[in-house]
């Protein structure tokens, strides 16, 4: 709670990061949907195997977008994407169109006029 990281430090986490960095992970982010267009196109994305961004709050409704960009994470080994707020249906258009997503484990979506709560609050 009272965290103030947002979009602009993760760029500069991106624009930072070593040229061997192969794994990352984005996870228990209450903004990690919001990620998605800045991996797509981040440079540092090129590089990794694995992408994490599991515990977060990835919804059905924003599905589209990230099946949008999914070229930009074909070459990815991994692409963790569990415990978010996926319905089932979500998660089989995922599979189908990312085999390198994992879908598994996700979360009942409670959340009230746009609330959204990750994995791990407390």
């Amino acid at each position: 709670y009272g965290a103030d990281t947002g979009e602009d430090d993760i760029v500069a986490l991106l624009d930072w990061a070593p040229a061997g960095l192969t794994r990352l992970g984005i996870e228990n982010c209450g903004f990690a949907h919001q990620l998605i267009d800045v991996f797509a196109r981040h440079r540092t994305t090129t590089q990794l195997r694995r992408l994490s961004f599991k515990n977060g709050v990835l919804r059905a409704d924003e599905v589209d977008l990230l099946l949008s960009r999914a070229a930009a994470f074909r070459h990815l080994e991994r692409l963790d994407v569990s415990a978010n707020l996926l319905d089932d249906d979500a998660c089989q258009r995922i599979s189908a169109a990312m085999p390198n997503a994992i879908v598994t484990e996700q979360r009942e979506d409670y959340g009230e006029d746009g609330d959204r709560y990750v994995a791990v609050g407390e």
